[in-house]
């Protein structure tokens, strides 16, 4: 009992020891809250500090749907009618591109051992949404915490190296390809405001702590409880006719996407979109999850992680941005709004400004951000999608 307490206390205070590491060494706060994340949970688990008793994947278990209806408060749903249309048709190309890189590295990537199809579901639900859409297919799919831990690894290693070519190379190799012009900028959303204040801010959180907020934190958590409960009714509801006609397993994805459902329904009301605090609160319960999960590393995962998946994970993500340029070029997307978009989707809306800095239009920061908010909602349906159809061909 006392070990998994311990669990529980590391896993819960953790996110607010990373917060004071970047707010004492700044440059750490460069490496982003999710990265500092997993290596404090990696270092506690090849330290052997964390016990592995179990407790850790119920944390993880338990964060993950707390996340979801938190982040996607944060989501203006009305503001994305008012996306530019170059925006528009850059968010299906790149949806479109990575799928069809997936694909690619599920043909050409063997390995009778690794359910790649799941895999690859996650890939794609971390590269439209982010971690908590990769999080929820995980869960759904009942996916292993040793694979699950090796492919985000790969995942982080391979992102950093994408990320670096989009900010250092990227302008100059698309302007060979794409035409050069300023996007056109919906209005500033609340939620878009919001995240491009956080994102130039290394207290990501911090927000959580202030006492003028505790009412709003209240209500943020009280309104995700109440998502929660709805989604076990509902799922429970559908589990019990399910188990009538001898189908099982359906429990944890239903319970997913009902809450997933529920809290995009209520992100489009106007009172839900005044509660502060909501898109930190999801990103601390993230950073809880990424802790326990990648505290469960040890010498022997590490040994796993083979090179065929290093491999499925390098052609999906370089593929992927390869392929949406092509398709960018082949609809007359500018170099921008493409850049961009391709940023908010597979690191997420805090590195818009970043690139959009790289870029020298700070126009294109609020339409970019849009699209990431936009692809933690759809990003949990598209990776299922993606789960199936590979399924079928695999």
């Amino acid at each position: 009992m006392l070990l998994q307490i311990l669990n529980v206390l590391i896993c819960l205070l953790g996110p607010f020891f990373i917060m004071w590491l970047t707010r004492t060494y700044k440059p750490l706060g460069k490496l982003g809250d999710i990265v500092l994340a997993y290596i404090l949970g990696c270092l506690l688990g090849l330290v052997g500090i964390m016990p592995q008793d179990g407790s850790l994947t119920t944390i993880a278990g338990v964060a993950v749907p707390m996340a979801i209806p938190l982040l996607l408060f944060s989501a203006d749903v009305r503001s994305w009618r008012r996306m530019a249309p170059e925006f528009i048709k850059s968010t299906v190309c790149c949806i479109l591109a990575f799928s069809v890189a997936i694909f690619v590295a599920h043909s050409l990537v063997v390995d009778p051992d690794t359910n790649y199809s799941a895999i690859g579901g996650m890939i794609l639900g971390r590269y439209t949404g982010g971690v908590v859409n990769q999080a929820s297919i995980k869960t759904a799919l009942s996916i292993p915490d040793d694979i699950y831990v090796v492919c985000d690894v790969c995942i982080m290693a391979v992102s950093a190296l994408y990320l670096l070519l989009v900010i250092v190379f990227g302008k100059q190799i698309t302007s060979r390809l794409l035409p050069v012009k300023s996007s056109l900028a919906m209005s500033n959303s609340s939620a878009a405001s919001h995240v491009a204040e956080m994102s130039s801010d290394t207290d990501l959180f911090y927000g959580l702590l202030r006492k003028s907020n505790r009412f709003h934190l209240y209500r943020a958590l009280a309104l995700a409880l109440i998502v929660i409960l709805v989604g076990v009714a509902l799922a429970s509801l559908v589990k019990y006719v399910c188990s009538l006609f001898d189908i099982q397993d359906v429990f944890t994805p239903v319970f997913i996407l009902i809450i997933t459902f529920f809290s995009l329904i209520l992100a489009s009301q106007k009172q839900v979109q005044q509660i502060k605090c909501t898109f930190e609160a999801g990103t601390y319960f993230i950073l809880v999850f990424s802790i326990a999960v990648s505290s469960q590393v040890n010498t022997t995962v590490l040994a796993s992680a083979s090179s065929a998946m290093l491999l499925f994970v390098f052609i999906a993500t370089l593929g992927g941005f390869l392929l949406h340029v092509l398709f960018s070029a082949l609809l007359r997307v500018d170099r921008d709004t493409t850049l961009v978009t391709s940023a908010s989707l597979v690191c997420s809306p805090p590195f818009v400004p970043v690139v959009a800095g790289s870029l020298g239009n700070k126009s294109v920061i609020a339409p970019g951000i849009a699209v990431g908010l936009f692809g933690y909602a759809v990003g949990t349906y598209l990776g299922f999608a993606l789960v199936y159809l590979l399924s079928l061909f695999f």
